[in-house]
């Protein structure tokens, strides 16, 4: 079922970051029916943000006005990853209700439902050519899927307790899975299914992971407070940027490579790739997910704001665009 506006969620628009916005200055904010958002990521064209949220449905916002302009709605349960094909021709979602969904992103129409995860999906990733979409659930699989015709085409086995996030390097040769303590972030063959590698030295479980633009690092973020970046080919620890006093919950790396971004339950920072130099703590709490437009300027979170006393329970969702460095 969709709903909102039919046109394309392709093609030019208003700037997302307006020239002359100060680094590090919130842009735009605008708060999400639901009490949290748990995953955002920008289109190709860094025109729109899709979200996932509690509310069994993925959201298509405007970036540039927070403008809502479509509804996916098919999942019977908590929406908790998505993902967007590099050519932006489809949305990938994965949630509670166990499936992976494939979405036609011009017209919102369901391509495909993926299932076979015995428990819940919570987290997706689509390959940069699109062929390839790969899922991490509490079952403790890794599975690898074909994208066009939704037919499962291996499953990645060796973890024994739950996964938290999954990621593809840029050019879908290799996978990085992680969760739960139950050893290290592990790395495989996309191909062959193969463990090639464990990525060890966080101590406790790892909710994000993300891979680097030109596929040499991928990063990872625990529970730990410590966001570490590890060389892709090696499974080397290249360096560890502390300054997190919470769970680490979001990860990414900025298009040209410069930076990383890391979000947390008490903060969102900004730091130099290269050095590990905190550049910039931005005004965010109870971070989810962090996106980075195409551009490198702008700066996409989901997160949720809690009652006026700060504790309990979210009490509603929120979508933040901050300017980047």
């Amino acid at each position: 079922r969709v709903s909102g506006c039919r046109g394309r969620v392709q093609g030019a628009g208003p700037a997302v970051v307006p020239s002359g916005t100060a680094p590090g200055a919130l842009v735009r904010s605008w708060v999400v029916d639901e009490y949290s958002v748990s995953s955002v990521t920008f289109t190709p064209d860094g025109r729109f943000i899709v979200s996932s949220d509690p509310g069994k449905s993925v959201k298509v916002w405007e970036a540039a006005t927070g403008q809502l302009r479509r509804t996916l709605e098919g999942h019977t349960d908590w929406v908790v990853s998505v993902a967007v094909s590099q050519d932006g021709s489809s949305i990938v979602s994965g949630g509670y209700d166990k499936t992976v969904k494939v979405w036609e992103a011009s017209t919102g129409r369901l391509l495909h439902s993926l299932e076979g995860h015995a428990s819940p999906v919570t987290s997706v990733a689509v390959s940069r050519d699109g062929r390839i979409i790969v899922s991490g659930s509490d079952d403790t699989s890794v599975r690898v899927w074909e994208a066009t015709t939704g037919r499962l085409l291996r499953t990645l086995e060796g973890h024994s307790n739950r996964l938290f996030s999954v990621a593809l390097s840029p050019d879908g040769s290799t996978i990085a899975s992680g969760g739960m303590i139950d050893g290290p972030v592990r790395v495989w063959d996309t191909k062959t299914g193969r463990h090639l590698r464990s990525l060890e030295g966080h101590t406790l479980p790892v909710q994000a992971i993300a891979a680097s633009p030109d596929g040499r690092t991928f990063i990872t973020g625990s529970w730990d407070a410590s966001v570490k970046i590890w060389d892709a080919a090696t499974g080397a620890l290249l360096r560890t940027l502390e300054g997190h006093s919470g769970f680490i919950n979001a990860v990414a790396m900025s298009p040209d490579g410069r930076y990383v971004v890391s979000g947390s339950d008490d903060a969102l920072k900004v730091w130099e790739a290269g050095t590990g130099r905190l550049v910039r703590t931005l005004e965010a709490s109870e971070v989810f997910s962090v996106s980075i437009s195409p551009d490198g300027r702008g700066l996409a979170i989901g997160g949720c704001k809690r009652n006026s006393s700060g504790s309990g329970p979210c009490a509603e969702g929120v979508i933040k665009i901050f300017a980047m460095p």
